[in-house]
């Protein structure tokens, strides 16, 4: 199967445009699915020959290692979205995962950040530091525009019209959207641009990147999570935050203050309404967190 998988890899890459990360996860899956083909005796080692039950036989094998429901859960759509571009391309004539149920999974809520615990994790970064200026900026907009980790650190200098407050965005499956945000985060980013970036920027290799590292070059994924560590350990040293944390706090928080649920829906990308409305349920619940603590008679 590695020559299908390969073809496979590129069809996610070229075709469908997808993030790095994610095709990278899909590749893992699918290698770790044929080298269970290859070390369970007398199974298929064809794609075309798989059966139902060796898809059943594989995620019992995940279950007994302990696995999480949700990891079956991950597993099994991978394994969909293969067999399914095999069978599109008439390199097999079944797909094997049909009738194979995902496992049950219960609704996590997405971890939220309280308007507190924002307020003091934006005026945490040093303001008179280059990196302080950026780390400001990086998080106002995180927390300003909901945008996610790689999309921030995707952002270009021209990707940014900073008198109308509005950013264009290029977001999973290659769709464009305009996100908007507010004046804490314009004049962050003016302070950043006018006194942070000049000192970070190496003067003989311009880049083209909002967010650049201490080298000059752009910043990475991995370095925006270390940088929002950091600032969350100063303010909360027991809590864990990652920069998607900022996007559901974005989300709920807009949703407390009253916003269309079209509008969160519009403004994070999401392609689907019933994506977005787990906030409601996080919104519903802090509403009822509230009235819990505060309402003499509840």
């Amino acid at each position: 199967m590695d020559d299908q998988i390969e073809a496979f890899r590129e069809h996610l890459e070229q075709v469908r445009r997808l993030s790095p990360m994610t095709v990278k996860s899909y590749v893992e899956d699918l290698t770790d699915f044929s080298r269970f083909l290859e070390e369970s005796g007398g199974l298929p080692a064809s794609a075309g020959t798989i059966e139902v039950r060796t898809i059943r036989q594989y995620l019992g094998v995940l279950q007994a290692r302990g696995y999480e429901k949700s990891t079956l859960a991950r597993r099994l759509s991978c394994l969909r979205t293969f067999f399914r571009y095999l069978v599109g391309r008439g390199a097999i004539a079944a797909d094997p995962t049909v009738g194979v149920r995902a496992p049950r999974l219960g609704q996590r809520l997405p971890k939220v950040a309280g308007q507190e615990l924002m307020a003091a994790l934006l005026q945490a970064p040093d303001p008179t530091t280059p990196l302080g200026l950026r780390d400001r900026a990086i998080l106002e907009l995180l927390y300003a525009t909901g945008l996610r980790g790689s999309e921030l650190v995707a952002l270009d200098l021209d990707a940014v019209d900073y008198q109308a407050r509005e950013i264009r965005v290029v977001g999973k499956g290659d769709k464009e959207r305009v996100v908007i945000f507010g004046r804490a985060a314009q004049e962050a980013l003016a302070d950043y641009l006018r006194d942070g970036r000049p000192h970070l920027a190496g003067p003989t290799r311009p880049q083209r990147a909002l967010f650049l590292n201490r080298l000059g070059t752009r910043l990475g994924v991995r370095s925006l999570r270390d940088i929002l560590n950091k600032y969350v350990a100063q303010v909360s040293g027991d809590l864990h935050l990652s920069p998607h944390a900022l996007r559901h706090s974005f989300a709920t928080h807009l949703l407390d203050g009253g916003a269309d649920l079209r509008a969160v829906q519009e403004l994070l990308g999401h392609a689907s309404l019933a994506t977005t409305q787990i906030y409601t349920h996080v919104s519903n619940q802090r509403l009822r967190e509230t009235f819990r603590r505060t309402h003499p008679r509840a």
